[in-house]
């Protein structure tokens, strides 16, 4: 018994111990867990405002470690430290603070990533994730004022009306592989997801290093977004807000629209477009290494283009395109708007737009080519009927035509219905240079400011009103139904059959270029309404034909002759003495005046016999030649010289 007594007590001895070892053991283990966990477990914030480092406020006893799912649905929960986790899940809530997150993967659901209330000092805090990280289309998640959200695995916003970073005092987004949008899910107009919203206090920015891939229905709308990586629009609309930028590639697909909507972003990248690049109510920069080219709509605002590019089709519905750069265009639709020029604050940079194919001009509406800007239409230009105006702002640049201008009237015949080319400005205006053929059709008129004509004006009907700055040192053709209104010095070709209006009595045309009665096909009367004064250098050209008939000059008012009378036998002309041919009619014959020369071709000037009567100019016959030799006169003389004189006029 005793012995067994002492076995038994040697045994309690040991238990002691024991249970010692083991107490500590508990506690070490307690420790250690509320430390880091040796394996995976997932950790739900409580829902209450506090500290991340608080083990209490956590549904697990401990902190979150390196490999642990954590999960936010409500609350506010603040990190001051340095801290990894394996997956993070924000449900609700905020996580924000000074400290920084690096996280294996995020599912964002709804909630905020930093930031505070509006009368808190914004903490700068940073949350990373390695990882895989997707956005709930659906719903909104917000990165707040002063919190930086860097992504380096791949993205995914998933498909919605939702938004990312969508309320005011906006942080920081920095996507460094791929990100993903799925669209809103709708094709309407109006179905859209936003990008960080604006804010009067300031917002943030969504930072682009690497892919932007934008895909599905509707319109991406984003604020601050900063690209120097690669946007790629798969499909829908992708919309730059607010401020932004683009130093990397902007990459636009067919069928899809790049739009610069209120924003005032600078590119200085390239934009491969192939669907529609559109800037409204935006003042955009494309600085001189900026590339752009396809179709480009100008709904308002100014983009300012310092670079050299070509488009495909520029249509400009209204705001300005100025700037020192160059846009060489293959079709212009230009409804309203200006190119060229700036504020009058500003000095008016110098440049210029080359369409080589067809443009549209609206006739019923305003378009302005500003100061120092150069409009050049290489390809066929047609200005619709309408009482609107081309260059018609003080100010005016110019507007060099190389091909076929079709000018189509007013659309009225109101005799006040008008439209426009450049309006003049006591600041001085600009021009527009006719280099190829200009053709005024249609109804009512055309005033013109700085018009110059080094090509083929041909007015076939309407008016065309000269009211300023008009030259011509090319040809004018004046159809039956077509007047030119205007007093000025010719310097080159005026005919036809229409009429050369002075616009007053006490106004002049002043011809040292030549004046040519008729039409290449046939003979014909042109009437100069108001003075006529032949210049020294001027001619006067007249076709005769057989029987007395022949061109003629009807000048309603005063006239002084001058220069050279040029007559001209038609091919197959007979002359009968004692034929009269009226060449000109009057209202009075200034001072006596007369031709200083006449110039015969096919004819000899023994023929005839030049009268100046009170209102008349005739030419008699006083002589025929021999039967033989008139043959030989009109096919030596007359019909090669007809022949040449024609293809000179043409």
């Amino acid at each position: 018994m005793k012995k067994f007594a002492r076995e038994t007590g040697s045994t309690n001895s040991l238990r002691k111990p024991i249970k010692s070892a083991l107490r500590l053991g508990s506690i070490a283990l307690a420790l250690a867990a509320m430390q880091s966990p040796a394996i995976a477990v997932d950790y739900l914030w409580k829902g209450n405002w506090g500290n991340w480092e608080d083990a209490n406020q956590w549904t697990l006893l401990g902190v979150p470690g390196s490999s642990d799912s954590v999960e936010l649905a409500g609350g506010a929960s603040w990190l001051s430290s340095t801290r990894a986790v394996g997956s993070l899940k924000i449900s609700g809530g905020r996580l924000w603070g000074d400290g920084d997150l690096t996280s294996g993967s995020l599912d964002f659901r709804t909630g905020t990533l930093g930031g505070g209330g509006l009368a808190s000092t914004y903490p700068t805090g940073f949350t990373t994730v390695t990882g895989t990280a997707l956005f709930d289309g659906t719903r909104s998640q917000e990165v707040a004022y002063q919190h930086t959200l860097t992504l380096k695995g791949s993205s995914t916003w998933t498909a919605g009306g939702g938004t990312i970073n969508g309320t005011p005092y906006g942080g920081s987004i920095i996507n460094n592989a791929t990100f993903t949008v799925l669209g809103t899910g709708s094709s309407a107009a109006n179905s859209s997801k936003s990008l960080r919203s604006p804010d009067a206090a300031g917002g943030g920015s969504f930072v682009n290093n690497g892919m932007y891939l934008r895909d599905g229905l509707g319109v991406t709308r984003a604020y601050g977004f900063e690209n120097s990586g690669k946007v790629q629009i798969l499909n829908g609309t992708f919309q730059m807000r607010d401020s932004g930028s683009s130093a990397g590639q902007l990459q636009v697909n067919k069928g899809t629209e790049l739009s610069f909507y209120e924003s005032s972003a600078t590119v200085s990248g390239s934009i491969i477009n192939q669907g529609l690049v559109s800037f409204d109510r935006s003042n955009v920069f494309l600085t001189n290494t900026a590339t752009l080219n396809g179709d480009v709509n100008i709904l308002g605002g100014i983009v300012r283009n310092d670079s050299i590019n070509t488009l495909n089709t520029l249509s400009l519905t209204g705001g300005q395109i100025t700037g020192t750069g160059h846009l060489t265009v293959t079709n212009l639709d230009f409804k309203s708007g200006i190119l060229g020029g700036g504020s009058l604050a500003n000095t008016y940079p110098t440049g210029f737009t080359t369409v080589t194919g067809p443009a549209v001009f609206d006739g019923a509406k305003g378009q302005s080519v500003g100061a120092n800007h150069t409009l050049t239409l290489q390809g066929k230009s047609t200005w619709t009927a309408g009482g609107g105006a081309i260059n018609g702002t003080p100010y005016g640049g110019a507007i060099i035509n190389n091909a076929t201008f079709t000018d189509l009237g007013t659309g009225s015949s109101a005799a006040n219905s008008s439209k426009s080319l450049r309006s003049s400005s006591a600041g001085g205006g600009g021009s527009f240079v006719n280099m190829g053929s200009y053709v005024r059709d249609g109804l009512g008129e055309t005033r013109t400011y700085g018009f110059k004509n080094a090509g083929l004006l041909q007015i076939e009907a309407g008016t065309f009103a000269a009211e300023e700055g008009f030259s011509n040192t090319g040809t004018v053709q004046i159809a039956d139904k077509g007047t030119l209104r205007t007093s000025f010095t010719n310097a080159g070709h005026i005919q036809g059959t229409g009429r050369v209006d002075t616009g007053s009595i006490n106004n002049a045309l002043v011809n040292n270029g030549t004046i040519d009665p008729g039409t290449d096909g046939g003979l014909g009367s042109l009437t100069i309404t108001g003075d006529f004064a032949a210049g020294t250098n001027g001619v006067l050209h007249i076709d005769l034909a057989t029987g007395g008939l022949s061109d003629q000059l009807i000048v309603t008012d005063d006239a002084l002759w001058n220069g050279e009378l040029s007559v001209w036998a038609t091919p197959g002309t007979e002359l009968h003495l004692g034929d009269v041919y009226t060449i000109a009619s009057f209202g009075k014959r200034q001072a006596n005046s007369s031709f200083s020369s006449i110039s015969w071709h096919g004819l000899s000037a023994d023929q005839f016999a030049v009268e100046y009567t009170s209102n008349n100019i005739i030419l008699r016959v006083t002589a025929v030649p021999e039967p033989q030799s008139w043959v030989l006169l009109l096919a030596g003389l007359g019909t090669l010289g007809f022949v040449a004189r024609r293809k000179a006029k043409r």
